[in-house]
């Protein structure tokens, strides 16, 4: 199964072209994901204008179309409003065009992801952070088990500012229901960890890298083998109210 997968959450658009042997699989080790292509950077313009074209150049230097894809998946924010405006946009117009399954995965999961897994004998925590703007960052707590890299959701996402960062993912680490969980260290990923004050001495410092369109198309192969994948097309996480909808009034009728 070809897989066609984007995230344009921040400022770097990232996108891939991946084949995965069994869709089918049940766990993450049953099936290899082999990736084609794989484009990551700054979007020189906007993803608007980047984004079509870096999907059709992969495609065609592949010598295939949009209907040759098995699943198209896309990067669900939460991050830019207008960021994840365009990528769902083009996502839900491909799929539809070419009749290919789409899945929408969360751009948070797909940072924490990225955490290695080999060596790893003790569950962690990972802290995946996107800049939310307007001195506000967006994150989410994951567990890692024990050699495993697949990211398990712990909290909802979480808007907070610098001077309460450490503070609150830190009661929240203690709320915890398990106590395997309660007790391990908390690892910071993502481009916004860097932007945070220094973290305390326990907590980790890891990869700065956004959310990687080669570990999006991993979950979302995952999350269809699984049976869940939402069959309704994809909507963004926006993690907060976007600020039109708090300044736009309809208009008097007269």
């Amino acid at each position: 199964m070809l897989v066609l997968a984007w995230d344009t959450a921040t400022a770097s658009l990232s996108l891939a072209l991946a084949e995965a042997d069994d869709e089918r699989a049940a766990t993450a080790a049953e099936f290899a994901l082999r990736i084609l292509a794989l484009r990551a950077g700054e979007a020189e313009s906007s993803h608007s204008s980047a984004l079509p074209p870096l999907a059709r150049d992969v495609l065609a230097q592949e010598g295939l179309a949009p209907r040759d894809l098995g699943l198209i998946a896309a990067g669900r924010g939460p991050g830019s409003f207008t960021g994840l405006r365009i990528g769902l946009a083009f996502a839900k117009g491909l799929a539809l065009g070419s009749a290919v399954p789409l899945v929408g995965v969360s751009s948070l999961i797909a940072i924490a992801r990225a955490a290695p897994a080999a060596g790893a004998e003790a569950p962690r925590l990972v802290a995946p952070v996107i800049d939310a703007r307007r001195g506000e960052f967006f994150t989410a707590l994951y567990g890692l088990p024990p050699g495993d890299c697949r990211p398990e959701p712990l909290t909802e996402i979480l808007v907070l500012r610098p001077e309460n960062f450490y503070r609150a993912l830190g009661s929240l680490r203690e709320s915890l229901e398990s106590p395997a969980w309660r007790n391990a260290p908390i690892t910071l990923m993502g481009p916004g960890a860097s932007l945070l004050p220094p973290p305390p001495p326990a907590w980790e410092l890891g990869s700065g890298e956004g959310p990687r369109a080669d570990n999006l198309a991993r979950l979302a192969v995952e999350a269809l083998s699984r049976g869940r994948a939402a069959a309704c097309p994809p909507l963004p996480l926006y993690g907060r109210t976007p600020e039109i909808f708090k300044t736009w009034k309809p208009p008097s009728r007269i």
